[in-house]
């Protein structure tokens, strides 16, 4: 798919696919273009797997205005800052990669104020979230503080001054019976006790392989 400059609310509400996998793109009126290389199965009715969709691309936000996005709008209410109602983001691009029903998004930086946000994560197409954004201050954005963003599109939740999120376990497609037999789910929360564990566990498990990886070479 490659695009040149096309609205974006008239894609929304004329494309199915673009409301499935853009559904931000109810907040944003103006003019988009859309770089991107998509594979993937449709079902009986030629509507398409989602969770089978692999690919990437770019999309340029050639002119647009961002107004009331949820997401955006509570990290503003956990700052103070309400410009993040009505963010500037003319010319940004954006760069996603596609894999198993969720949303891998690229860093990228736009204009709030005298803030400038930079977005990176992890999104799916039923709405999970699990961002990081790093606010930078002026001059520059060289100093800044993280955030993170949990929860879905509809009920975000934002932890100021963390670097800790919660992953998103992905989907699972079979190409050869065309059926989802798993679908993407909010990875458990693990205590620092089991974290510990898990480490220790590698740990050992790294040693093991150290002491038979000399055992072989001896026998050699």
């Amino acid at each position: 798919m490659n695009v040149l400059d096309f609205d974006v609310q008239r894609a929304y509400n004329e494309i199915d696919m673009v409301r499935e996998m853009a559904t931000a793109a109810k907040n944003v009126k103006g003019i988009v273009s859309l770089d991107y290389k998509l594979k993937g199965d449709f079902d009986k009715n030629m509507t398409p797997i989602y969770p089978s969709l692999e690919g990437g691309g770019v999309v340029n936000l050639r002119d647009v205005e961002v107004k009331n996005l949820k997401m955006l709008s509570a990290v503003g209410d956990n700052i103070g800052a309400k410009a993040f109602n009505d963010p500037d983001m003319k010319g940004v691009n954006i760069e996603t990669h596609i894999k198993n029903n969720l949303i891998h998004v690229d860093k990228f930086t736009f204009k709030v104020s005298i803030l400038r946000p930079t977005i990176s994560g992890t999104t799916s197409f039923n709405g999970l979230l699990d961002l990081r954004i790093r606010v930078g201050i002026l001059p520059g954005g060289l100093i800044g503080f993280p955030i993170v963003v949990t929860g879905t599109h509809e009920k975000p939740k934002v932890k100021i001054f963390s670097k800790t999120g919660q992953g998103i376990v992905d989907a699972l497609y079979n190409q050869k019976s065309n059926k989802v037999i798993r679908e993407e789910r909010r990875a458990e929360k693990k205590t620092k006790r089991q974290q510990r564990k898990e480490k220790e566990a590698q740990e050992q498990k790294a040693k093991n392989s150290e002491k038979q990886i000399k055992k072989d070479l001896k026998k050699k």
